[in-house]
C-alpha cells in the first residue's frame, strides 16, 4: 500500500510544463484499466480518471505505459475528475512476468515502484513450492524485497504437516521472511503490518485460492483510509 495522498512529495521531481497553460503535477497510478487509469495527485481528492497522450500511446512500448504503482506527470482536471499522462516518471522497481502471447512484448509490467512484496500460499491446501518460488524469483527480481506469509494455519490441524509445508517453504525461499497467519485467529497479522506503512508501498500476489482477500482485508481493518486504493 502507499499513503493515497503523497504524490507531490513522493515523486521527489521537477516537472517541465508540458501541457501549455496548465502546469504539470506528479500523480500516483492506482488502479489499471484497459486503456485507462485511476490517479491520485497530492490535492487529497479523489482518484481522478486517466488517459495518456497520444504522443506518448504512440511513442511508449507496452512495458513503458504506466501500471499500478507508477509515478506519471499529468495535466490534472479535479473538476472534471480527469487527468492527462504526458510521461511516465523513472522507476524503481518493476515487478514483471513473462507476457500472454497477444501482448506485443515478451515481458509484461504489473505492478511498479513496490517496496515489499508479499507472496501468499495456504497451507491448508496441496503446497506447490516451484510456484511460490517462481512468485518469490519474480519479486527478487523486481527489485523489492520479497516475504513469503502463509495463510490458512488455522485450518491446517495436523502440526507434522505444517512443520513439513513450512520446511518446503523455507528451502524454497531463498532468504526471503516466513511469516505464518490466519485471518480468523489473527496470528501473524502483526508481523505483516510492521512491513506496512508511510511512504512504503506493498504488492500482494500468490495462486487463486489461497486467502489474498481475506488477509488483505484483515490488514485494511487496522488501515480503513487504505480501502478502495488498487
Amino acid at each position: 500500500h502507499e499513503p493515497a495522498h503523497g504524490a507531490a512529495e513522493g515523486a521527489g521531481v521537477a516537472l517541465d510544463d508540458e501541457a501549455g497553460a496548465d502546469p504539470l503535477v506528479p500523480a500516483r497510478v492506482v488502479a489499471a484499466h484497459r486503456g485507462a487509469w485511476d490517479v491520485l495527485t497530492g490535492d487529497r481528492g479523489p482518484a481522478l480518471g486517466a488517459e495518456v497522450t497520444g504522443r506518448l500511446r504512440h511513442e511508449a512500448g507496452p512495458t513503458e505505459l504506466p501500471v499500478v504503482g507508477d509515478w506519471v506527470a499529468v495535466d490534472a482536471r479535479p473538476a472534471e475528475g480527469a487527468a492527462t499522462v504526458h510521461r511516465v516518471l523513472p522507476r524503481r522497481t518493476q515487478l514483471r512476468r513473462k507476457a500472454p502471447a497477444d501482448y506485443g512484448s515478451p515481458i509484461q509490467v504489473l505492478a511498479a515502484n513496490v517496496d515489499v512484496v508479499l507472496v501468499a500460499t495456504s497451507l491448508n491446501r496441496d503446497l506447490n513450492a516451484r510456484r511460490v518460488e517462481r512468485f518469490l524469483t519474480a519479486a527478487w527480481e523486481s527489485g523489492a524485497r520479497p516475504v513469503l506469509v502463509l495463510t490458512k494455519v488455522d485450518l491446517a490441524r495436523d502440526p507434522v504437516e505444517v512443520a513439513v509445508a513450512e520446511a518446503q517453504l523455507e528451502e524454497v525461499a531463498a532468504g526471503a521472511a516466513v511469516v505464518t497467519t490466519s485471518a480468523v485467529s489473527g496470528e501473524g497479522l502483526d508481523a505483516v503490518r510492521a512491513l506496512l506503512g508511510a511512504g512504503r508501498t506493498v504488492a500482494l500476489g500468490g495462486s487463486s485460492g489461497v486467502g489474498k482477500s481475506t488477509l488483505a482485508n484483515a490488514l485494511l481493518g487496522r488501515f480503513p483510509e487504505l480501502a478502495g486504493v488498487g
